[in-house]
């Protein structure tokens, strides 16, 4: 029975069940003939079915590649249990066992030092964010060189994989991360340049595009990244690569697992816990055009319902940005006041924009580091089990706007289904 609630009577007020059934379906409530006594102590669950079901092509594999480790090889990460780093050429034969189970989509994750790559050991940069990494943003010479060896790196991988096989999302952070963490061309007080980091971002989107990715993430990091790779993609003629968005991002102390201490705050992220901020990311990455919106950690499951009910809902994004909470964000922020003055003003307009967007997740590297400390605590099924809860309640409350569950466990899930999930 579809119901609509109409006005609320007052307390205490008995109201026809007529009042609340479309149409006055009486007819059928009237062949209830249940008595209250037959209700004590039943079962409170109502149905025996999954709401909803896997599938393989809900995930997208993330996989971390030094593009200057050469040969068929991985080296380990740091506290990332069977989640190594892959050359080029290990990563293609990795993707092409990920398609084998299902796994038609990849969030590559690029990075690696070209200063270092004959030192003695091993480290991972710039990802591992240590000292020497300083080397590679010394100059905007050296950070747009990393940027073509990232780009032919995504043209190898391409011409292995056509689109049409496989969707390669593709993360820069690698790019431009620099010794504190912050992201972005430094400028000389140990700050961010905001014109030279602009300018980069746009290169970012064209070369990535042009390489060959289906989609690019933003990072939650920068005012107006979503809106600058969106302009570059479209003056480029590369409007067919979607924007994926980190919207939320927190400065999360539970992320970067792999590194040897956890960084100080970078001040670009948002703060845990500022959930009105959050939500107001949100809106204003899909004013600025992103195609998908994701949500990092893949576990804050209040994010993933509160975009799900804007998307659905103008008057669920009215009630919010008109809120007292957001006024005191406003406050001597003239830029931010007008993109969400003009939402309010063209409601209908982003709702139909709102319309193509999806809400995917991300799983960050502590997040991984907690599931496989439970796998060798209690177990493989044990294990299996929080994730496969974690997994059917985001879509759940993303049913008909779910995009990618982006997760280094995605293979580990998909091989575990058949044995655990009964």
């Amino acid at each position: 029975v579809e119901k609509y609630f109409f006005d609320t009577p007052e307390t205490a007020t008995t109201v026809d069940i007529s009042t609340f059934i479309e149409g006055g379906l009486l007819k059928m409530v009237s062949t209830l003939s249940v008595t209250k006594e037959s209700f004590i102590c039943a079962p409170r669950r109502l149905i025996h079915e999954n709401e909803v079901e896997i599938k393989s092509d809900y995930f997208a594999q993330i996989v971390d590649i030094d593009i200057y480790l050469e040969g068929d090889k991985t080296q380990e990460l740091p506290n990332m249990v069977d989640y190594p780093v892959r050359s080029i050429e290990n990563a293609i034969k990795y993707i092409h066992n990920l398609r084998e189970i299902g796994i038609n989509s990849v969030v590559i994750r690029l990075g690696g030092n070209p200063f270092i790559k004959n030192q003695e050991g091993y480290r991972y940069e710039p990802l591992l964010v240590r000292t020497n990494s300083e080397k590679i943003h010394e100059n905007d010479e050296t950070i747009y060189q990393l940027l073509l060896d990232h780009a032919e790196a995504i043209r190898r991988i391409r011409s292995v994989f056509p689109t049409e096989k496989l969707h390669i999302t593709g993360d820069p952070f690698g790019v431009a991360v620099n010794s504190d963490g912050k992201w972005g061309v430094p400028d000389q007080n140990g700050g961010i340049d905001r014109d030279s980091t602009a300018k980069l971002i746009r290169e970012v989107a064209i070369q990535y595009g042009k390489a060959g990715v289906n989609a690019i993430l933003t990072m939650g990091r920068l005012e107006g990244e979503v809106g600058i790779t969106k302009k570059a993609l479209k003056d480029n003629g590369l409007d067919a690569v979607k924007i994926e968005s980190f919207s939320s991002n927190i400065e999360s102390r539970s992320a970067y697992t792999y590194l040897d201490d956890i960084k100080k705050d970078t001040g670009q992220k948002i703060l845990p816990g500022n959930l009105t901020e959050m939500k107001m990311r949100i809106l204003m990455d899909i004013y600025e055009g992103t195609d998908s919106v994701i949500i990092k950690p893949m576990d804050h499951l209040h994010l993933i319902e509160s975009t799900v009910n804007f998307l659905k809902n103008k008057y669920n994004v009215i009630d919010f940005l008109t809120s007292d909470s957001v006024r005191k964000y406003l406050q001597n922020n003239e830029r931010i006041s007008d993109k969400i003055t003009d939402i309010l003003k063209n409601i209908d307009k982003f709702h139909y924009k709102c319309q193509n967007v999806k809400v995917g997740t991300y799983s960050v590297s502590g997040t991984y580091f907690m599931h496989k400390l439970v796998e060798f605590q209690r177990g493989s099924s044990y294990a299996f089990n929080i994730i496969d809860e974690l997994y059917k309640n985001i879509v759940s409350i993303g049913k008909g706007y779910i995009g990618n569950l982006m997760d280094r466990n995605a293979e580990w899930y998909l091989k575990n289904l058949k044995k655990y999930q009964n």
